[in-house]
């Protein structure tokens, strides 16, 4: 389990930043190539509105890359398949466009 601390959302359509208290489950699977990510967190927006996240991903790695990425060292992301698809909720009418909209993301796994 790993805390969420904090971040950043910028983009055209949503502004604003994680909130502290979340956190994201990792399962890595016995030879170390696959992660299974379960993360939940709450996003407050720059007008003040609150949405819940809830995104799964999965990360495959070879394993020399995969060692290298729980060593902290830099990994060419050309070389990691890394997909996820988080699911927003919003309470605020201002944001209900969340609540129907499907999302898939790519990720970037940093040292």
């Amino acid at each position: 389990m790993i805390p969420i601390t904090g971040g950043v959302i910028s983009g055209p359509l949503l502004k604003g930043h994680v909130v502290p208290g979340g956190a994201d489950y990792q399962l890595i699977v016995a030879d170390g190539t696959t992660a299974h990510l379960d993360a939940r967190y709450v996003i407050e927006t720059h007008d003040g509105a609150r949405m819940f996240v809830h995104n799964t991903a999965v990360r495959f790695a070879s394993k020399q890359d995969s060692l290298r990425i729980m060593q902290g060292q830099p990994v060419d992301p050309a070389a990691v398949y890394f997909r996820c698809q988080p699911r927003l909720e919003a309470a605020s009418p201002d944001y209900d466009w969340v609540n129907h909209t499907q999302f898939i993301g790519v990720g970037l796994r940093k040292p």
